[in-house]
């Protein structure tokens, strides 16, 4: 379903002809975890591989290769069976929960898995078919993860923790540029992942006492600004390391501002991550977004504890649909949201009660489109 006026009536159909009753059954009853997200997974899985016409080899192909010596050999082998235990943990966490947010973060691994294979390749070197050195730790993870959704996103922070520190070894012993390039793309995802983990704790009203600030500040992780990209590439200049060229802070800051400025021209949400942000041209009155409680008449209590109830169910059953909108048809999405919330609770024909749980799923439906637009 590409087309957003299509996507938006039938979403608008849906709340404002229904009864609250039929709905809110809906929401609570068809939209739980049915046990058959194994394939849905694996579907939408391959569709987004599918998509992307990025190619890992296309990124290597004129950087000149260079002698490996045993270490990082063993890097490369052991950062590949690394990708791939985090991709596969994150699978069986979205079949087992059907949070989002971990088959995001599993595409995303999928590509980390098909980049250092491509160094693999490129130098002879054979891809491990399994977790080799790291069995037991998938093992002991997953089991772990089994317990709770916050012990599966706690096993998220911690792999990624893990992983940002195996990625700035590799780099730091490496003189090879083509791996350089390679893993320093794959370390700020990591932290973007890291990101994902702590924000997907936060949006569903759980606490953690794993210390993740010595890797992303509380600032960092609720505002993706350019300091986090620029921080990680003075750490490697710190030990030494000589970065290919355009990876250096300043080409990243840059690169990054330019970035900025586009968004801004097109008007681009800015978000936070944790259902607060600051939108930019997006029909919000007087520049406030109708996630921020502090500033719109439409939210209350209710209403954000019924939003942070609904929202993986949202995100599941929409989140796909969006992500195959172009970025303008996301943006016209999101405006059309806002209409509607103010369609809602302009209404005679509803109570208050029905009016809150209406404006709850539809601001769960406009924070999946604004995380949709902002990866």
């Amino acid at each position: 379903m590409k087309n957003t006026n299509k996507l938006l009536a039938g979403i608008a159909a849906t709340i404002l002809l229904a009864s609250s009753v039929t709905w809110v059954n809906a929401m609570n009853g068809q939209w739980q975890w049915n046990g058959q997200g194994q394939q849905k997974g694996k579907m939408q899985q391959q569709e987004s591989m599918q998509k992307s016409s990025h190619n890992p080899s296309d990124m290597i192909a004129d950087i000149a290769m260079s002698d490996l010596s045993e270490t990082e050999k063993n890097n490369l082998i052991y950062s590949y069976a690394e990708e791939t235990l985090a991709h596969d943990m994150y699978m069986y966490f979205y079949e087992l929960y059907g949070t989002q947010t971990f088959l995001n973060i599993a595409n995303s691994e999928a590509e980390h898995q098909a980049a250092v294979k491509a160094l693999l390749d490129r130098y002879g070197l054979e891809t491990p078919n399994d977790y080799g050195e790291l069995n037991d730790e998938f093992a002991e993870l997953k089991a772990k993860g089994e317990l709770s959704l916050k012990d599966a996103l706690e096993v998220g922070v911690s792999i990624e923790i893990l992983d940002i520190e195996d990625i700035a070894q590799t780099i730091i012993e490496t003189d090879n540029d083509d791996i350089k390039a390679v893993f320093v793309n794959i370390w700020w995802a990591s932290y973007n992942h890291l990101r994902g983990f702590v924000s997907a704790l936060n949006n569903n009203g759980l606490t953690t006492d794993l210390d993740y600030n010595q890797y992303l500040t509380d600032e960092e992780i609720n505002d993706k600004n350019i300091i986090v990209k620029q921080k990680m590439s003075e750490k490697v200049i710190d030990a030494w390391v000589i970065l290919p060229e355009g990876y250096s802070p300043e080409d990243i800051v840059e690169k990054c501002e330019k970035e900025n400025a586009s968004k801004g021209e097109n008007g681009q949400s800015k978000w936070n991550g944790q259902g607060q942000g600051q939108s930019q041209s997006m029909g919000d009155k007087g520049g406030n977004s109708y996630a921020n409680a502090n500033n719109n008449k439409y939210i209350n209590d209710n209403v954000i504890s019924t939003k942070n109830r609904y929202k993986d169910s949202v995100e599941t059953k929409y989140s796909p649909l969006v992500s195959q909108l172009a970025e303008d048809k996301v943006q016209s999405l999101i405006k059309k949201i806002d209409v509607l919330i103010e369609d809602v609770n302009t209404s005679a024909k509803y109570d208050e009660e029905t009016i809150e749980k209406f404006t709850a799923i539809l601001l769960a439906l406009r924070e999946t489109s604004v995380s949709v637009l902002n990866r």
